[in-house]
């Protein structure tokens, strides 16, 4: 058994399920297998944690709990998705471009998406401070103006669900704010009436729906 610790991971109720499939069809770490006709977590250091699977059972038979278990395992949940899924399939797991293509041992050199882009890089800037923050009380700055330059209040990095890892630094004991991709565009105001403080975490509610497909 690999190295425990206490962590939120997904709980199946059986009673509820009725055998539909869909949280196993989401789980990119293709930690929930139908066994007897029931959604089962197989082996808990394949599940993230990240509850994917929550939206998509039409009985709420899934929960996120939190209790001393298995870590998860990015490199078994990369090489069994890879098996039972396929290698395009194992590029969705969580965490595979740090874990798995750094560390792979016949790759010339880590591998890159096609559009250079960094995304998948965690970053934490909480430790970064602007000495131009101004805090007008109750947690807001004001709007920027001509002699005022606009404050970022991004605390890390990726943000777009698919990219995160649920067990990063980041996002312990934090207060996460969970947004539409399109909030931040429709709201002038975005980073200093939501985003202080907050932990990150986009996506389209209706475009990144099974996007692993």
């Amino acid at each position: 058994m690999g190295e425990t610790l206490k962590r939120k991971i997904i709980e199946i109720d059986e009673e509820k399920c009725n055998g539909c499939g869909a949280c196993a069809k989401v789980c990119a770490e293709a930690a929930i297998e139908m066994v007897r006709g029931k959604a089962k977590v197989i082996k808990d250091f394949l599940c993230d944690g990240m509850g994917a699977c929550l939206d998509v059972c039409p009985n709420g038979a899934l929960e996120i709990v939190e209790k001393e278990t298995d870590a998860y395992d990015t490199t078994k949940a990369y090489n069994h998705v890879k098996k039972v899924r396929g290698e395009k399939a194992a590029k969705q797991v969580h965490g595979w471009v740090e874990k798995i293509g750094f560390e792979a041992k016949d790759a010339k050199q880590a591998p890159t998406m096609k559009c250079g882009c960094p995304g998948t890089m965690t970053r934490d800037f909480r430790d970064i401070q602007d000495e131009t923050s101004v805090d007008v009380g109750n947690g807001l700055k004001p709007l920027p103006t001509s002699t005022q330059p606009a404050v970022s209040e991004l605390r890390q990095w990726p943000i777009q669900l698919h990219l995160l890892q649920p067990h990063v630094s980041f996002f312990q004991n934090a207060d996460l704010l969970i947004c539409a991709d399109c909030v931040p565009f429709a709201y002038a105001n975005f980073h200093q009436r939501f985003l202080k403080g907050q932990a990150l975490v986009m996506f389209c509610p209706k475009l990144d729906h099974a996007q692993e497909e």
